[in-house]
């Protein structure tokens, strides 16, 4: 709904734009995590890591041919930005301008008749299906297991260092109300939006900062394509790495590299194309890792039975950040060059 809309939004205004396929479009982004997630844990329970690896693959290897799409829809025909500034460039031919509310049309058609055949595919395992042995035990992914007392409390995020694999222990269920008077909620809430901020930054500024030495609208697109590719895969990765040394680790190791990688993306481009490709390229699997890494630690903290739920409160602090994004990463802009837009990716995910 959000992307359909968004042909109306863009040819009013830019905060229409922003409220409408940043606000409304990252919340049903958030929001289509949820389902998909309690059935793969019932197909495979000890593996759900892996499994969820898996299936959000899909997620990103459908970028892969919209990233396309889109380049060779609106400048078929290569054309060049006319419109150079001392950070950035610009287009300004009506021959480009004119095509992009179009393709809000399109990838909203392709976009639901790929969220109808999704649907359709989803279900939980059936009498005579073949699954785990396991089936039937409680996934308890991302907590240590020790002996407290008696208390109403479910278990702690700061307890995320178990590895992901099914243990027959009964995680308590909690419901959104319930989550909402956990710290735990608040911490990946944050630590979600951080991370958020810097996939906001790599998805929406990868070609504007890369256009400034290389001129080939292409090339560009072709890096976001790869980059696409690597996201795919790394989601497999995160999910295998999470079952074998647990989420908490996982994540500390997501956070210090985005930290790093970050930190020194601004020299990439003076080295040359080919470095800055590589570059993207790498970043964009590390970044990738929160997809499946705060999806498994709310099933594991606060349980599977109210999980689409629990997960979709998470996911709201999308909204706040792809509202506050693109005029703060401006005013970085202006005040410390892209230089500052990059390190305050790497502040924000050490924090």
């Amino acid at each position: 709904g959000a992307t359909f809309l968004s042909y109306f939004a863009i040819q009013d205004s830019m905060a229409s734009l922003i409220i409408t396929f940043g606000a409304v479009g990252g919340l049903g982004a958030g929001l289509a995590y949820g389902p998909p997630m309690p059935a793969v844990s019932k197909w495979l329970p000890r593996r759900v890591g892996l499994a969820s690896g898996v299936l959000l693959m899909g997620f990103g290897g459908g970028a892969v041919f919209y990233n396309e799409l889109v380049t060779f829809y609106i400048n078929p025909g290569n054309i060049k930005p006319d419109v150079t500034t001392q950070r950035t460039s610009y287009f300004s031919q009506s021959e480009v301008l004119d095509r992009v509310p179009e393709i809000f049309l399109v990838l909203g058609g392709l976009t639901l008749c790929l969220q109808v055949i999704g649907l359709l595919l989803i279900r939980d395992p059936q009498e005579g299906d073949e699954i785990e042995e396991v089936l039937g035990t409680e996934l308890k992914p991302i907590v240590k297991e020790e002996v407290i007392p008696p208390s109403n409390d479910a278990q702690s995020v700061k307890d995320l260092d178990a590895k992901a694999v099914s243990e027959k222990s009964e995680p308590e269920q909690l419901n959104p109300l319930e989550v909402l008077k956990r710290k735990d909620f608040y911490i990946l809430w944050v630590a979600l939006g951080l991370n958020h901020y810097g996939y906001i930054i790599k998805n929406n500024y990868y070609k504007e900062f890369g256009a400034l030495s290389i001129d080939d609208d292409h090339l560009l697109t072709s890096i976001g394509t790869v980059s696409t590719v690597a996201v795919s895969i790394s989601r497999l990765f995160w999910g295998f790495l999470a079952d074998v040394i647990g989420i908490k680790l996982t994540i500390m190791v997501l956070l210090g590299s985005t930290c790093v990688l970050a930190s020194f993306w601004t020299w990439t481009l003076l080295a040359g194309p080919g470095l800055y490709f590589a570059w993207v390229v790498i970043i964009s699997w590390v970044l990738a890792g929160a997809f499946i890494l705060f999806p498994l630690a709310a099933l594991g903290t606060f349980g599977q039975q109210h999980y689409a739920s629990n997960y979709g409160l998470i996911s709201t602090v999308q909204i706040v950040v792809n509202l506050a994004s693109p005029p703060l990463i401006r005013a970085l802009l202006d005040s410390f060059s892209w230089f500052g837009v990059f390190v305050s990716i790497g502040v924000s995910n050490l924090l």
